[in-house]
């Protein structure tokens, strides 16, 4: 996921706040794992009777919810707002034409078939060769 992201260089168009956001996001997630693993745990020290009440999970909850949780809510509006702002500016640049805009994905796709072509024609000539 990491490597996807990455790849798509979305901090090149859209921003910093981008990696703030999807940082953010991924920590939401590891700590949602990371209480999963606790909750385990904790659920058999219980039957085990070293602990007597849910007080560790519910640290684990409420720090991912003070933590990332929170982080993630202002950087990834952030992201968002600049996501809406430069899509909305692209959009004006095709005339805000729906018909525009598909008709230059269209074109852009046939450019980059006919490039792979081009190259799929130079292997079967140096294959040949």
């Amino acid at each position: 996921m990491n490597s996807f992201l990455i790849g798509m260089k979305l901090t090149d168009t859209y921003g910093s706040n981008t990696d703030l956001c999807i940082n953010d996001l991924v920590a939401t997630v590891d700590s949602q794992a990371y209480y999963n693993n606790n909750i385990t745990v904790h659920r058999k020290e219980m039957a085990n009777n070293q602990h007597s009440t849910l007080f560790l999970p519910y640290l684990n909850v409420t720090g991912a919810i003070y933590g990332p949780l929170a982080n993630s809510l202002p950087s990834c509006y952030a992201f968002l707002t600049e996501v809406s702002e430069y899509e909305r500016a692209r959009f004006m640049t095709f005339e805000s034409s729906w018909g525009n805009f598909f008709l230059a994905f269209l074109f852009n796709q046939m450019g980059n078939a006919l490039n792979f072509q081009t190259k799929f024609e130079r292997i079967q000539d140096e294959k040949e060769r």
